[in-house]
């Protein structure tokens, strides 16, 4: 059994065009051994190419009127085009050579004209039959089961680059194609290569939509703590949390040899409302201890004593909740195990900086009440007090507001209970009906489409009904080219194929 040393779930594919006369085969060797060696590439497939081979037509009457068979001229080719050792004659350690003669072999066979030169039979009276008297020889090649097609051009090859367990796809991806940027130098006039499958697209635009997401989320935060604190004094305490939280991440991440994914950014996304909700806390009862008298540094001290447990509590039933999704079997596993530990390990960091940075940066940034305002401060208040005074103006009512409506739903215990009862009961029937699924259908710029014919169906046929399906994919708004490739299929079998279209980034399609 042999095992392919790849990842089929992550891949790039290549595709040569040729605008001209003459196929792409002579260079498909040459690309795939290069493609091969490249690090982190564990396979290179070839699609409608195939190894050159010498094709042989036998002519039935020739053959018969000379008295041999079509396992006569197998036997003859067989025995002829054989690649064997040439030396020399009367070499030494030999002793007592008077000559020296050189032996020289013909080895492989590699032309039209050297296969038609192959001895099939020899007369009594010295007639030779050669291969090319009972034969028409071309070079073409090894199988016609499989073709290619990029649109309606039907002079192409594929190349299925496969990535190798654990490595970089993006890597990969970078090195690919600085190769067969590097190699299209050298290939022969109207030759050409382009990439029409490519899977990392995918995965680098859902990259940078997490990182935008996250300066997003960054920035949003930043701006709530400076409307609800209003001092730049107690808002960049919070603020400071953030980057040591996601530092921290990182190192760890890097330690357990984990990368920068998707599912690690997408956790860092998550991560960071627990981050400056931790450090708000702290900052919150810092100053209320402030305001009640306290000096900053005792203040801190006070509010920690406070504040420790809960913040400690807090930290371990995140960690509780997320931990174990690590330990999941299978592929849910494999999938979640990343997003699950990069959430634990910020909370885990946040709990730490809350007991320890954010209190020690209060005792020493917090003002003491009634102190003088600063410059900084006073020019906070200059440039957003128009916004400050009517939010806080607005927050207060609202404060007043919630309290006593807590006050008045208190009163009624047994209605609040029924009305818990009946979300409960809610939250199971909506989780019944919404559907499920692994992961969410997600958009990745390319189509998939396969066909089957009737049992027996030719290579032929099949490539024709290919050829309509790619016109109606190409007269598809979106669709940006169509590669097709008669005969792919586990099997390989002549009456099925394959249709990969790729699309417009954001068209509708």
């Amino acid at each position: 059994m042999r095992l392919p040393r790849c990842a089929a779930c992550a891949r790039s594919w290549s595709s040569f065009l040729l605008n001209g006369s003459n196929g792409p085969g002579a260079i498909v060797q040459q690309a795939g051994d290069t493609l091969a060696r490249i690090p982190g590439v564990g396979e290179v497939n070839v699609f409608g190419g195939g190894d050159y081979a010498m094709r042989a037509w036998l002519n039935p009457e020739a053959i018969a009127s000379r008295g041999l068979t079509a396992g006569d001229v197998i036997a003859a080719m067989r025995e002829q085009n054989v690649q064997v050792s040439a030396g020399q004659v009367g070499a030494e350690p030999m002793p007592n050579s008077d000559f020296l003669s050189l032996i020289n072999a013909q080895g492989r066979l590699t032309t039209v004209e050297e296969f038609g030169n192959i001895v099939l039979k020899t007369g009594d009276n010295g007639q030779i039959v050669k291969l090319s008297d009972v034969a028409r020889l071309e070079l073409g090649a090894g199988d016609y089961t499989l073709r290619a097609k990029l649109d309606q051009n039907s002079a192409v090859v594929g190349m299925g680059v496969f990535q190798a367990p654990g490595a970089n796809a993006l890597d990969i991806r970078d090195q690919v194609i600085a190769t067969m940027d590097a190699m299209q130098k050298t290939f022969p006039p109207g030759i050409k290569y382009e990439a029409v499958y490519d899977t990392t697209v995918f995965v680098r635009e859902s990259i940078n939509s997490v990182v935008a997401t996250l300066l997003e989320a960054v920035a949003l935060v930043v701006l709530v703590v400076i409307l609800f604190l209003q001092t730049w004094r107690a808002s960049i305490i919070p603020l400071i949390a953030v980057p040591v939280s996601i530092v921290g991440t990182f190192a760890v991440l890097h330690l357990l040899g984990f990368s920068i994914n998707t599912l690690t950014l997408f956790g860092l996304v998550l991560a960071i409302g627990i981050v400056v909700d931790d450090a708000i806390v702290v900052v919150e009862n810092v100053e209320r201890h402030i305001e009640a008298g306290a000096q900053p540094l005792e203040a801190a001290h006070l509010a920690m004593r406070e504040v420790s447990g809960p913040i400690i509590a807090i930290t371990l039933v995140l960690c509780a909740v997320f931990v174990p999704m690590a330990f999941l079997d299978g592929v849910t596993g494999e999938f979640y195990k990343q997003f699950a530990v990069t959430i634990a390990i910020s909370v885990a960091i946040s709990g730490l900086n809350s007991l320890t940075l954010s209190p020690a940066l209060a005792g020493r940034l917090l003002q003491a009440h009634g102190a003088p305002k600063d410059a900084l401060s006073r020019g906070i208040d200059r440039a957003f007090g128009w916004l400050f005074r009517p939010f806080n103006r607005f927050f207060n009512r609202s404060s007043n507001k919630y309290e006593r409506g807590v006050s008045r739903v208190l009163g009624r215990r047994g209605a609040v209970f029924v009305v818990y009862a009946l979300l409960l009961l809610g939250t199971g029937l909506m989780f019944k009906a919404v559907p499920g699924g692994f992961i969410p259908t997600q958009d990745k710029m390319y189509l998939i489409a396969g066909v089957k014919l009737p049992e027996g169906s030719s290579i032929g046929r099949t490539d024709a009904l290919l050829s309509k399906v790619i016109d109606v994919a190409l007269e598809t708004d979106g669709v940006a080219s169509a590669v097709a490739f008669p005969g792919l299929n586990a099997l390989q079998m002549t009456n099925r194929g394959r249709l990969r279209k790729r699309k417009i980034k954001h068209a509708k399609a």
